[in-house]
């Protein structure tokens, strides 16, 4: 059997790159999952936020500003309230 495959290679942003590098589990999470250890500086899952810290691979990274008392999403269920701005 001869099985032919094609690779692709696609020019991709800065941001682009940063957006594989997270998962979001559900549209309607406002956090994102790292993939792989995230440095200092990069921009999180196509939106504003920049991280201000190395996030290590498998943590939550905030997408937008969770006020204090307001639900953190992930896979679209509530797993808390943020106990900070």
């Amino acid at each position: 059997m001869v099985i032919q495959s094609k690779t692709y290679l696609i020019e991709t942003s800065e941001m682009d790159t940063n957006f594989i590098n997270t998962i979001r589990l559900s549209e309607n999470d406002n956090v994102v999952v790292a993939q792989c250890e995230l440095e200092k500086g990069i921009k999180v899952d196509r939106s504003q936020v920049t991280t201000t810290e190395q996030i290590s691979s498998g943590h939550k990274v905030a997408t937008e500003l969770i006020q204090k008392g307001s639900v953190i999403r992930k896979y679209n269920q509530v797993i808390g309230n943020a106990l900070n701005d």
